[in-house]
């Protein structure tokens, strides 16, 4: 896929940041490991070519932090060019992508702060802190409240993150706009997250479409729905 520019179908100017949609079809369309991991692909052409944009980097030289690391499905697509990318996450989970580096911690705490500054400073720092829905399965439904206060505990703690990071490094936080009875919940935006970081600058918000199908005994369903990566960069 080329990496010259971000080129999404939808692309608008809104005040001082600019949104654009990306449908995963467009990745998957490359074939290959796009085929089987669109949002990994969709992730590491985004970091290419912001750290291109606000570094004059490309992943081959960056120091990428991933603060709330998982299993590692982000980076499926490129680790293999990545030059060191560091793994926090609270649980040592088995790795789908291992790391260079992985910090068992709370990536707001201070403790885990601190022994990041051995490998700061980060030219980009990617969290996926974990929310609710409220559309979320049976099984995962009783987590919600707390998945709730964790997302906004670790989005009101942000600033936290930019003591590891220089000038016109990049932040990506992902997210998934929560809809409840009385409409959306501001804590779940991307506005929520720009409120809080006050060192850095929103800058752009990709909205990616995912795509679900589901065959049934009448007709096949297609169905989507959106999560968000609000890109900020240090001030």
């Amino acid at each position: 896929m080329a990496e010259t520019m971000i080129s999404y179908r939808y692309t608008w100017m809104i005040h001082d940041y600019i949104e654009s949609v990306v449908d995963q079809r467009e990745y998957q369309r490359a074939g290959g490991t796009c085929w089987r991991n669109p949002f990994s692909c969709f992730m590491c052409h985004a970091a290419n070519i912001l750290l291109q944009q606000y570094m004059n980097k490309t992943i081959n030289d960056a120091v990428i932090l991933d603060g709330t690391y998982g299993e590692g499905r982000f980076w499926k697509a490129c680790k293999k060019r990545i030059r060191m990318l560091i793994g926090v996450d609270i649980y040592d989970r088995k790795k789908i992508v291992a790391p260079d580096i992985f910090i068992k911690g709370d990536i707001v705490s201070s403790k885990t702060i601190d022994a990041l500054r051995e490998y700061a400073p980060f030219d980009l720092i990617v969290i996926d802190p974990p929310y609710s829905t409220g559309i979320t399965s049976t099984y995962a439904r009783p987590a919600d409240h707390a998945n709730s206060f964790q997302w906004e505990r670790i989005v009101k703690n942000i600033d936290k993150l930019a003591t590891l990071q220089e000038s016109s490094a990049v932040l990506l936080v992902k997210g998934m706009i929560r809809h409840g009875s009385n409409g959306i919940d501001y804590a779940t935006t991307p506005f929520f997250i720009s409120d809080n970081a006050h060192s850095y600058r929103l800058m752009h918000i990709l909205y990616y479409r995912i795509i679900h199908r589901r065959r049934t005994t009448v007709k096949r369903l297609v169905y989507n729905n959106y999560v968000y990566v609000a890109v900020l960069v240090r001030k």
